[in-house]
């Protein structure tokens, strides 16, 4: 059984990366991860900076 302090520290974990917590939530998740590409481009698109800085977006 956990104690409150590791509850707490899941919770925050997951309250911190809202991202991942989408992609564990559920079914669907070719749908999510293009949400979470949306949503958080610099984390999951690596050239994201890189289009950019050139103008591209």
């Amino acid at each position: 059984m956990l104690n409150e302090k590791q509850v707490m520290n899941i919770i925050w974990y997951y309250y911190e990366n809202r991202d991942e917590a989408m992609l564990s939530q559920g079914e669907g998740g070719s749908s999510v991860f293009q949400q979470l590409c949306i949503v958080n481009p610099k984390r999951y698109l690596p050239s994201y900076n890189a289009s950019k800085a050139a103008g591209k977006i």
